[in-house]
């Protein structure tokens, strides 16, 4: 494989041989103030740009990696705090019919001990 072999990059391309960017691709050959490719093969410097865009994008994949774990572990959490606050709601509220009922029985034997005239 000679030098030139070495610098070939492939990118997507007609059945002319005229490379098909993106624009995103074209906005990046402007950015570094490179010619826009529009044949192939491509340059040397094509070859790495496209290296250092593939770079890019794989740091891009593992902080977003990243961050989807930090996001499942806080959905997680916000679920077990939902059904802990659930739970405890629902123990106050059992709690305090026990002990309305049991502030109640004495009154309610004392009602249940009267006769109720009827009114005939």
């Amino acid at each position: 494989m000679d030098d030139m072999d070495a610098n070939i990059l492939i990118f997507n391309a007609d059945t002319e041989g005229r490379v098909k960017l993106t624009d995103e691709e074209k906005e990046t050959f402007v950015s570094e103030g490179l010619p826009i490719p529009n044949r192939i093969p491509l340059t040397k410097l094509s070859a790495q740009e496209s290296r250092r865009k593939k770079k890019e994008v794989e740091a891009c994949n593992s902080e977003n990696s990243i961050l989807q774990q930090k996001v499942d572990s806080l959905e997680t959490t916000v679920s077990h705090l939902k059904k802990e606050a659930l739970d405890r709601e629902k123990n106050f509220t059992a709690e305090r019919q026990k002990a309305f009922r049991d502030n109640a029985k004495p009154y309610m034997e004392r009602f249940n001990g009267l006769r109720i005239k009827s009114r005939d």
